[in-house]
């Protein structure tokens, strides 16, 4: 987990940073990675496991700020159904 979010900080010349939407980046990115891939064996099972937990530790930050956690909701379920058609 830690490898994928410093993986997107580096990506985006970020510096590194606890934010519901670094977190949710991350778990999109490396979500992103895991389809172009050949993703469907347990060999990725750790890594579509870190990808769900940066998006739950995504919602943990955001419960910090509740009155905007149903936009994040909205805007987080978009943007990880949208993945369904990367080639």
């Amino acid at each position: 987990m830690r490898d994928a979010l410093d993986s997107y900080h580096r990506s985006v010349g970020a510096a590194p940073a606890e934010t519901p939407e670094s977190y949710l980046a991350a778990g999109e990115r490396l979500l992103t990675q895991l389809l172009r891939g050949d993703c469907n064996s347990r060999d990725c099972a750790l890594d579509l496991l870190a990808a769900d937990a940066l998006v739950t530790y995504a919602f943990e930050l955001a419960a910090d700020d509740p009155s905007r956690i149903g936009d994040r909701a909205e805007q987080a379920t978009a943007r990880l159904a949208a993945l369904a058609s990367v080639p």
